[in-house]
């Protein structure tokens, strides 16, 4: 009969058939490994050099930034991933680079300079009346620069895009127009690219502000109803009546803003001519998505938010998820930014036919997070939306981190 195991250092003279013990003092035991393999979906920054679709540990940040860019999502994941872990656990941290979606936009974002508005009511000024040194961080990487007395809006811009030009592994590219800054995403695609934070140390005094943008409400109410209006991960809203002009919407708009404390400040003119509400960054609170709509019926009068504009589009992940199927390593975490539930189920179908086959489980698990809304939570259902459902497994963890 052929021989089934190897013996280790058989002593000269001993012959088989027998029964020999050896004991390895730095052995497992026989016990099974952990498992502490961590796989991060991500897009990958053009130029990088990994193999698309195909996993690769990453041994390192600086080796993350030459494989997929030090401003890519992958090398803003893999540091967020290192800084989670709890002291004392590592992880074996394995990167999934992603092309982005070839039909989708990017995410953009505004920071307007402009006079600090008081009590609801815009700023008339031109310039600063006081040095001041502002702070402008996105997606938590960014710098600050200083402002001197009687620095234009548009000085004050051009000095604050040298500062985040600057910045290599800044997740956005700069682009300015006068006193306008427009940040657009690295990589297309609808996903949450974080949070734009503008901060000024010396506002009282120097009088400048920043704006991300503005909400109109153009004609009059035909018929009353609610105006709803979403701040990131708060919402909160007022009623429009039958005849309420767009400077009354305006007016109602910004003392719902200013009765509690939201990312965003809000001030239409002192002599409103029109149915413009410019919103505002607020030092120390960072500033996520916003949007506004009218509902219960309301009809001429309509409602438009210029801040933001999402970006669009979802990666494809069928490749990834072919080699990850015949991949003989078992990837405990799983850290997914997909939106889309054919993603997802794609995910989702992968983990559970690995669960299937044979009697040895991977003992893998998917993690998702939401940084919207509990409203938006609930809406998108994604637990249940996916096919298989997550529901279904408690392999599968959605959390919410506002």
């Amino acid at each position: 009969m052929a021989q089934q195991f190897t013996t280790v250092d058989l002593p000269a003279g001993l012959k088989l058939p027998g029964v020999y013990t050896k004991v390895f003092l730095n052995s497992d035991g026989g016990a099974a490994a952990v498992s502490n393999k961590c796989l991060l979906f991500a897009y990958m920054g053009a130029g990088g050099l990994a193999t698309m679709n195909v996993p690769f540990q990453a041994l390192g940040k600086s080796m993350v930034d030459a494989q997929c860019k030090s401003w890519s999502m992958a090398s803003h994941m893999y540091a967020a991933a290192k800084s989670a872990l709890p002291s004392g656990i590592g992880a074996d941290i394995y990167i999934v680079p992603l092309t982005e979606p070839s039909g989708g936009t990017k995410q953009t974002r505004k920071i307007i300079f402009c006079g600090k508005p008081t009590g609801g009511v815009t700023s008339t000024a031109t310039a600063a009346a006081a040095a001041d040194t502002c702070t402008i961080t996105y997606r938590g990487r960014g710098g600050s620069f200083g402002i001197s007395t009687g620095d234009t809006w548009a000085t004050i811009a051009t000095n604050a895009k040298a500062m985040l030009d600057a910045i290599s592994d800044l997740p956005c590219t700069v682009a300015i127009s006068t006193e306008t800054l427009t940040l657009s995403s690295r990589h297309k695609g609808l996903y949450d690219d974080g949070a734009v934070q503008v901060d000024f140390a010396n506002a009282a005094a120097s009088g400048c502000a920043a704006s991300c943008g503005s909400i109109t409400y153009p004609g009059t109410a035909g018929v009353g109803g609610t105006a709803s209006l979403r701040l990131g991960v708060a919402a909160t809203s007022f009623s429009v009546t039958a005849s309420d002009t767009a400077i009354v919407s305006a007016g109602h708009c910004v003392t719902a803003i200013r009765a509690d404390g939201y990312q965003n400040d809000a001030a239409v003119p002192a002599v409103p001519s029109d149915g413009v509400v410019t919103l505002y960054y607020v030092t120390g609170r960072p500033c996520r998505a916003i949007s506004a709509t009218l509902g219960g019926g309301v009809t001429v009068q309509t409602v438009a938010a210029a801040c933001d504009v999402p970006g669009t589009g979802s990666p494809s992940v069928s490749s990834a998820m072919d080699k990850l199927s015949s991949d003989e390593n078992a990837y405990k975490a799983w850290a997914a930014f997909f939106q889309d539930t054919t993603s997802l189920s794609a995910a989702v179908t992968t983990i559970e036919n690995a669960e299937a086959v044979g009697t040895l489980e991977k003992g893998q698990m998917l993690f998702l997070c939401s940084t919207g809304s509990l409203a938006d939570i609930a809406s998108a259902a994604l637990p249940a939306s996916t096919t298989p459902a997550m529901a279904s497994s408690a392999r599968y963890a959605v959390g919410y981190y506002q």
